[in-house]
């Protein structure tokens, strides 16, 4: 009897450690964008404060990539505003939250291939509400 106990114990902890934690009430489908409805829960401030409380890793330095220029380039992505160059990461703090619609995270090789060479930390690219 002992031993059934202590085998239904040991089947009770595997399943519950087998469970998967992958299945999450996210509205976020994807990583890479912050949605409108993620903007407006996220409360109030400029697009910097919203980022960093919504997807930290998008303000992430990727390191300088040429090493005869590393303290002339910056190390983090570049944004663009309405597909226009508008500034460093800095420029982020310069955009209201209300005027966001969407915010994407673009990695270097996209980033490179969509907006063109100098984005090589990629690019957080912000649509504007219209």
């Amino acid at each position: 009897m002992k031993r059934a106990g202590m085998l239904a114990l040991f089947v009770a902890v595997g399943v519950i450690g087998c469970a998967s934690g992958g299945m999450t009430n996210n509205p976020a489908s994807n990583a890479g964008i912050i949605t409108r409805g993620e903007i407006v829960s996220a409360g109030s401030g400029n697009a910097y404060e919203i980022i960093r409380r919504l997807r930290p890793n998008f303000l992430r330095a990727h390191g300088a990539t040429t090493v005869g220029q590393a303290q002339e380039l910056s190390a983090f992505p570049n944004v663009y505003l309405d597909g226009l160059m508008y500034g460093d990461i800095n420029s982020l703090r310069n955009i209201d939250a209300t005027q966001m619609d969407e915010v994407r995270m673009y990695g270097a090789a996209e980033a490179q291939t969509r907006f063109g060479s100098g984005n090589s930390n990629g690019v957080i690219a912000i649509t504007s509400r219209k």
